[in-house]
């Protein structure tokens, strides 16, 4: 009989904490949103991505603490799947917290209690959690819905607008070299000469991109753009006692359309440093526009062609976030492309001691070639506007079409807008 009573008495208390309700709550937190807006995000960490936003009095589920982060449980997503994520200790203040779990009363079988004692009916100790359960006035009257306004965790795919502008600087080495060696024939020549022509160099460059982030730090763009660069200048100089007044105009535009990787390096919590590298096909137009006037002597031409070209790509800079929107950065970028096989219409007039003459060449090619003179005995890089070849000769080496070179660097600033 004694045996029963002390089965009975054993059976009874483990039922009590097995039953208690702060066993099955022992790691469940509370927490309620202490400021306007607190970001949950992917990982702890304040860099990684932001799941959503919830607003102040908003009350979450945490199962977990770790470090400086408590780990929330989210609404299920439309599939229903369960979604975690992380906010910081500094948002949030616990409302409810779990007890601790108590290790179960050993009760021994070799103490025996006195059945006036009636062990069975001895009460439990109040779990802590009656102590510490809030009172209505505590719970918000409506607890607001979570912000939307950052994508599901479900969403991994982010998309952001660039724009950018800057100032360029190109090669485009057969057009200065011509210009170059006009002044270096002059001067070989022993003619008083004021001044040089100015080289095809400095330019302007605008445009955008569409970018898709495939991953938190990398995406892929799709752009056009706008490059231009152009110079005006004028040279003085005497030749047998006529004064000359010689001007060139060369200029060249091209509109890129880009392929390009994007990749970026977070270094604190508002810098990242970015990488770029791609493809661009180049929709380009070149024109030259040359006279020189003398007491005598006047003449004109001009002429303009067009070419596509493939080149390629890559920048470095550094981006600043203003926001989880909007950002500015500032790059150096640097491309390769040649215009090459260019052809367009050349007109060319001159009077000569009032005799006049024209000509005008449908589909003329830019050709490059050195040219020696008889006088100096120097070669001297030359352009040439004809719809044949130039006839290679003792005077004239090193034939081939004209180019003109995009290959160059710019430095660029712009603003990054993002979508999600």
């Amino acid at each position: 009989m004694r045996d029963s009573k002390r089965r009975l008495a054993l059976v009874i208390c483990l039922l009590v904490i097995l039953l208690s309700p702060g066993i099955t709550q022992a790691e469940n937190l509370k927490l309620r949103i202490t400021v306007n807006q607190a970001k949950i995000h992917m990982r702890p960490d304040a860099r990684s991505l932001v799941l959503s936003i919830f607003r102040l009095g908003s009350v979450l589920e945490s199962d977990k603490k770790i470090g400086n982060w408590f780990r929330v449980i989210l609404p299920s997503d439309k599939n229903g799947a369960q979604i975690t994520g992380f906010v910081h200790v500094n948002l949030v203040e616990v409302i409810i917290e779990g007890p601790e779990k108590q290790p179960a009363e050993e009760v021994s079988l070799e103490e025996e209690k006195p059945v006036d004692k009636k062990p069975v009916e001895e009460k439990p100790s109040v779990p802590p959690t009656e102590t510490i359960e809030p009172t209505k006035p505590i719970q918000p009257a409506k607890a607001p819905p979570p912000s939307v306004l950052q994508p599901s965790a479900k969403s991994r795919i982010g998309f952001s607008l660039k724009m950018h502008g800057g100032k360029s600087y190109l090669f485009a080495n057969d057009i200065n070299d011509h210009l170059q060696a006009t002044t270096d024939y002059w001067n070989d020549r022993g003619v008083d000469v004021d001044g040089e022509f100015d080289p095809l160099q400095n330019g302007i460059e605008f445009g955008g991109e569409f970018i898709v982030n495939l991953a938190p730090h990398i995406g892929i763009g799709l752009g056009g753009g706008y490059i231009q660069a152009s110079s005006e200048s004028t040279v003085n100089n005497v030749w047998f006692g006529y004064s000359y007044q010689d001007t060139a105009r060369p200029k060249v535009t091209a509109i890129p359309l880009t392929l390009s990787a994007y990749f970026d390096l977070p270094l604190a919590k508002r810098l990242s440093f970015t990488v770029q590298v791609g493809l661009g096909y180049y929709l380009g137009t070149f024109s030259w526009d040359y006279s020189y006037e003398s007491e005598f002597d006047d003449f004109k031409e001009n002429w303009e062609g067009k070419s596509n070209a493939l080149g390629f790509h890559g920048s470095l800079g550094f981006e600043f976030n203003f926001s989880s929107r909007i950002a500015l950065f500032v790059e150096s970028f640097g491309r390769y492309a040649k215009l090459k096989a260019l052809k367009g219409n050349y007109t060319f007039e001159e009077t000569f001691f009032g005799y006049q003459g024209q000509e005008s060449i449908d589909e003329a090619t830019l050709w490059y070639y050195e040219w020696r003179s008889s006088l100096t005995g120097n070669y001297y890089p030359t352009l040439e506007f004809n719809d044949e070849k130039p006839e290679e000769t003792s005077f004239v080496k090193n034939i081939r079409e004209g180019e003109v070179d995009l290959t160059g660097f710019s430095v660029r600033v712009g603003i990054r807008i993002r979508f999600n």
